[in-house]
């Protein structure tokens, strides 16, 4: 192998959380023509806002600006601004929706999601991940397209909206405050496999959250009404 392709195999597989992207067998079990056109319609207003107006500006000019720069920080990332991140989320989000703080896990590693996918039973992406009705969240936080790291509450909306748009999402049991689940990943980039490459288009899992459907909504007002600056 030539050594500048050797420098590029940073991660085996076998510690990341690697899936075939077009296979995705909670949907199997919750396929989503099965909610009732009530249920369709929160799902169709939750998508609709964050996928064109989630506070991001480089993926939408539909964004309020009031809530481009929430909770953001000059303070480096190494120095405190993660920990200030978090504290915000929690104040403003978390605890006033009576979440638990300890269920909503932030990672800066790649490395890190593995674990914490397994600790909080997100490890899979199949119908067993609502048998824990806990509502939790691992998210990877990242950068945007300036290479600023985002925000805690910026990096949920992002990926959040990539989840809606890319279709990875299922909702579990038609009643009336009904879980949903979310994923959200990349193309794996610097991977070993050992050996041949699998067949097929990966997706690398960057996160992963089962939500109440009606907590969704309500995290998605507080935006709307800038209720977290209050």
């Amino acid at each position: 192998m030539p050594k500048t392709e050797a420098k590029k195999l940073k991660y085996m597989a076998r510690d990341l959380v690697i899936v075939e992207k077009d296979s995705f067998p909670i949907m199997d079990r919750y396929p989503i023509e099965q909610i009732s056109d009530l249920v369709y319609r929160r799902i169709e207003k939750l998508a609709c806002w964050f996928v064109l107006r989630a506070p991001m500006t480089e993926v939408t000019k539909l964004a309020n600006p009031s809530l481009i720069d929430l909770f953001k920080t000059d303070i480096d990332p190494k120095k405190g601004a993660r920990s200030i991140n978090k504290t915000e989320l929690e104040k403003a989000f978390l605890v006033p929706l009576d979440l638990d703080c300890t269920q909503f896990e932030f990672v800066y590693t790649r490395l890190s999601m593995r674990g914490l996918l397994n600790e909080k039973s997100l490890f899979v992406n199949d119908e067993t991940v609502f048998s824990d009705r806990t509502e939790r969240c691992v998210c990877f936080v990242g950068k945007n397209d300036a290479g600023k790291e985002d925000s805690c509450i910026e990096s949920i909306c992002r990926h959040v909206r990539n989840g809606f748009a890319h279709g990875r999402i299922a909702i579990e049991n038609d009643n009336d405050d009904p879980l949903i689940f979310i994923e959200d990943g990349l193309t794996p980039s610097g991977v070993d496999y050992e050996g041949e490459k699998p067949a097929g288009q990966k997706l690398e899992i960057r996160f992963r959250m089962v939500i109440k459907l009606s907590t969704l909504e309500q995290i998605y007002r507080m935006l709307m009404d800038d209720g977290a600056r209050l």
